[in-house]
């Protein structure tokens, strides 16, 4: 294996991405760290607001502007730092080498265009049409599992339903063979039937070459898919490892708090588990730690520092006093 094949497929160092407002200075994403293997699903995980998103955006720098605007950092796709990119060859990466799945299929689908011109238009823009474009739609559309596909170009997106709206969203995003695939939620709006088809679909895409950098609320379908995550809070990764280490020895006492919040069938409890309090103030984050306002074991010295990431054997978190393994959150 060569060193270019040994490298990350993406790598994000010292991301920083700002929005500037009225109010003041909106430090959506600061200081994440992050790596996607060839062939990997990564899940980011975190409340709403804690800038999960705009990860996603600024990989693409489609942060909205004039507000917002990346003000530090890499972003390094096999070797190429994207931030360096001008806006013109950006758009030759979008859809080509990064694409993205959003929440909502239905705000993403153009409602006057048939399922069969949207698929085409990607393959016509990035240039990836060879033989016949036709067939290569229906390929497109056979690959996510669409049945009748080739009866179905015609159909408009109202025709579809909401899982099968999401595939077709699918199939735009790998039409072009990427390299990296975003998923923004896309399983949100589904039921748990639909969504469980989804994840196999997931499950499939990444068996050759492609990362999968996928985005969610919902622990247990990171637990379902992925191989690494990413625990977000207030901007920055406070957590990360494989899935088997954060979740069964959390060192961040706000990733044990999301644990301990899931419902688990059959366990006996009085009462579940509930994080106090709200996420900070993007405005005015608190100093020292963030999470320190809603840490039940938060002392003087998570109140003055934020702690530096620290490293322990594949887990790498930012905590004064990592929990070691301890699911437990009480002081």
């Amino acid at each position: 294996m060569t060193a270019a094949e040994r490298a990350p497929l993406l790598q994000v160092r010292d991301l920083r991405t700002y929005f500037y407002t009225r109010a003041g200075v909106v430090k959506a994403v600061d200081g994440v760290d992050f790596a996607v293997q060839r062939g990997e699903i990564v899940g980011l995980v975190g409340e709403s607001g804690s800038g999960k998103s705009n990860v996603c955006l600024s990989i693409l720098n489609l942060v909205p502007k004039p507000a917002g605007r990346i003000v530090s950092g890499e972003i390094v796709l096999e070797g190429t730092n994207l931030l360096g990119l001008s806006e013109r060859a950006m758009r030759t990466v979008r859809g080509r080498d990064v694409a993205m799945i959003l929440q909502d299929p239905l705000s993403s689908l153009n409602p006057v265009f048939t399922v069969g011109d949207q698929v085409g238009e990607a393959l016509r823009v990035h240039g990836r049409v060879s033989g016949d474009l036709r067939e290569r739609v229906i390929g497109a559309l056979q690959k996510v599992h669409i049945p009748g596909a080739s009866t179905r170009l015609r159909d408009y997106p109202h025709q579809f339903s909401g899982g099968m709206r999401q595939r077709v969203m699918a199939a735009i995003a790998i039409s072009c063979a990427p390299k990296l695939l975003l998923a923004d939620e896309p399983t949100t709006a589904l039921d748990v039937t639909i969504q469980a088809q989804f994840l196999q679909l997931m499950r499939e895409l990444r068996e050759g070459d492609l990362g999968i950098l996928y985005v969610t609320h919902d622990l247990g379908v990171v637990a379902q898919l992925c191989d690494r995550v990413l625990v977000m809070y207030a901007g920055q990764i406070v957590e990360s490892g494989t899935v088997e280490q954060v979740f069964h020895a959390p060192r961040h006492p706000y990733t044990a708090a999301l644990i301990s919040s899931v419902p688990v069938l059959g366990a006996k409890r009085r009462r579940l588990y509930q994080i106090e309090g709200q996420p900070p103030n993007p405005l005015a984050p608190p100093a020292g730690c963030r999470f320190h306002p809603r840490c039940p074991q938060a002392d003087d010295q998570c109140r003055a520092a934020m702690p530096e990431p620290a490293t322990d054997g594949n887990v790498t978190y930012r905590c004064w006093h990592p929990l070691n393994g301890r699911l437990s959150v009480t002081p």
